[in-house]
C-alpha cells in the first residue's frame, strides 16, 4: 500500500461499509454508539428519572410524538395485575373519565391480557377511547421494541386531529417487524379539550417523579425521543430508523439526512439514558442530546444507583 492509500478492505468499525468511495462522506460516529440503558425493576422503592414539564406541555393542535426503545422483563407476566406501569408520562387519573388528563404510554396487565397502551385524553372521553392498544402477548420478551407513538393532526386543518397513531416494531414480528393501532380523532377535538396536569413533570418509567412502585415500568428503557410539530411521515421516519438500528447505523436523531427524522417536526428531546448520564453518588443526571432544543436535562430519584444503568438494549 502506497502512502495515501486506503484499500475496500479496510475495517472502519462496526456497521460502516468497507466499500467507501473517493469522496464519500459519512456521519460522525459521536451520537450513532449505543452502550448503556436504563433498567427498571418495578418493585419497592420506586425508581422514576424526570424532567421539567413546561416543554411537553404540547400545543396539540400542531401534533406530536414519540420513540422509544423498550425490553419488556418477563418477570412482569409474574406481577399481580395492574393497571400502569409507564414508560412515558405526563397523565393524571387516566381511568377516572372525569378526571383524567394529559398522555401516557404504559404496559397493563389484567387477568386474561398483557398490552400496551397509548393513551391521550380527550375530554368526557373514556380511558379505553383514548387509547390506542397493542397485544404485548404477540413479542417476545427476551428482545427490544421500539414504540412509536403521537397525533397526526389533519393536514388541512391543524385544529382537527386526524389520527392518534401507535405502532412497536420488533424484528421478526411479522412481516412488516410491527403491530400498530390508529384511531381517528373525532372532529370536535380542539386544543382545549385535552387538559394537562399541573404540579407534575414529564416522567420516563414512572407516573410521577418521586417513584411510585405499583407504576413503574419492568424492564429496560433505552433512547426516548420527544417530538414536536406536524407528524407528518413517521411511518417511513420510524421505519428507517427501526432498520437502520438493526443493520447498526442511523442512530443519529440529530442528522435529518438518517431518514429517521420525522419531517417538519422539532426534535424536543432526545434522552440517551445511560449513554452520556452521569452519577453524582445519590442522582442520575440524563442529557438532553438533541441539537435544535434547549429543553433541560433529566435526572433520577434518590432510590437509583450505579447498578441502574445496564448493558443496552440495542446495537
Amino acid at each position: 500500500m502506497a502512502w495515501g492509500e486506503i484499500y475496500k478492505t479496510t475495517w472502519w468499525g462496526d456497521g460502516i461499509p468497507n466499500d467507501i468511495g473517493w469522496g464519500s462522506a459519512y456521519a460522525d460516529l459521536s451520537q450513532t454508539f449505543n452502550e448503556y440503558s436504563i433498567a427498571y425493576d418495578g418493585i419497592t422503592p420506586g425508581e422514576a428519572i424526570s424532567t421539567p414539564a413546561a416543554t411537553y406541555n404540547m400545543n396539540t393542535q400542531n401534533g406530536f410524538g414519540f420513540y422509544a426503545w423498550v425490553k419488556v422483563s418477563p418477570t412482569i407476566t409474574t406481577f399481580s395485575n395492574f393497571n400502569q406501569r409507564c414508560i412515558i408520562d405526563f397523565s393524571q387519573d387516566i381511568f377516572n373519565t372525569a378526571n383524567g388528563k394529559g398522555y401516557s404510554i404504559f404496559v397493563r396487565k389484567t387477568t386474561t391480557t398483557l398490552t400496551l397502551n397509548w393513551f391521550f385524553k380527550r375530554t368526557g372521553e373514556t380511558r379505553a377511547n383514548c387509547s390506542c392498544i397493542i397485544d404485548l402477548n404477540q413479542y417476545d420478551l427476551n428482545k427490544p421494541i421500539l414504540l412509536v407513538a403521537g397525533i397526526e393532526p389533519d393536514g388541512m386543518d391543524p385544529q382537527v386531529f386526524s389520527r392518534q397513531v401507535f405502532r412497536a416494531y420488533q424484528q421478526g414480528l411479522n412481516a412488516n417487524n410491527y403491530l400498530e393501532e390508529i384511531k381517528n380523532v373525532p372532529n370536535t377535538c380542539n386544543p382545549l379539550c385535552t387538559p394537562y396536569p399541573t404540579g407534575q413533570n414529564f416522567v420516563i418509567g414512572n407516573t410521577n417523579d418521586a417513584g411510585t412502585t405499583s407504576s413503574e415500568f419492568v424492564g429496560e428503557i433505552d433512547e426516548v425521543a420527544t417530538w414536536r410539530g406536524a407528524f407528518f411521515g413517521w411511518e417511513t421516519a420510524s421505519a428507517n430508523y427501526f432498520d437502520g438500528i438493526n443493520n447498526e447505523y442511523r442512530l443519529n436523531l440529530n442528522d435529518p439526512a438518517s431518514g429517521s427524522r420525522v419531517s417538519n417536526i422539532f426534535l424536543n428531546s432526545w434522552f440517551r439514558m445511560g449513554d452520556g448520564a452521569t452519577f453524582n453518588g445519590s442522582t442520575w443526571s440524563i442529557p438532553n442530546a438533541s441539537s435544535t432544543s434547549s429543553a433541560p436535562n433529566a435526572s433520577s430519584d434518590t432510590s437509583m444507583t450505579l447498578a441502574n444503568r445496564v448493558p443496552q438494549i440495542i446495537n
